[in-house]
């Protein structure tokens, strides 16, 4: 399955990838410092720890390298009539009132609403329209949602005026 980004969101994730690597090796670098006049298997507890910290680095690295296998590029829409990629969707969740804006990898951001499309409560409401009701099960419950309003992205629209 392709992972969708657009292009400024590639972008950004090349840089977070980049940081990722810059950190990988800062911590390489200094093996050569712990190690230094020490025997590196026995008894060196600042060697011990920098190995974990290398090792916890690069499973970060490696994982945060599985979207960028397989992308598709795609554009934010400048309108929608059902909750997709590149939509801002209103709807509640048992009478509880949300609104997230839906973003390809690399724009994500929590603090600004912005969730990715692959999230699993945006999967329960990719396709629908503005006014759809229906059940569905989160955490194992069944709840009854209702999609209150689909825009696209302010942003976006902003952009292309």
């Amino acid at each position: 399955m392709p992972t969708y980004f657009t292009k400024q969101g590639l972008d950004n994730y090349k840089e977070y990838l980049e940081g990722l690597e810059n950190r990988l090796k800062e911590l390489q670098l200094q093996v050569g410092v712990v190690t230094e006049g020490t025997n590196t298997w026995h008894d060196n507890a600042g060697y011990d720890h920098l190995v974990m910290d290398i090792r916890v680095a690069d499973i970060r690295l490696n994982e945060a390298m599985a979207p960028i296998r397989n992308i598709e590029l795609v554009t934010y829409p400048s309108s929608v009539d059902h909750v997709m990629i590149g939509s801002e969707v209103a709807f509640s969740i048992d009478g509880q009132v949300n609104t997230y804006e839906i973003v390809g990898y690399g724009e994500d951001d929590f603090d600004k609403f912005r969730i990715l499309y692959n999230a699993p409560i945006i999967q329960k409401l990719m396709g629908h329209k503005k006014g759809d009701k229906y059940e569905a099960e989160f955490m194992g419950e069944k709840q009854e949602i209702e999609v209150l309003d689909v825009k696209p992205l302010s942003w976006v629209v902003n952009q292309q005026e």
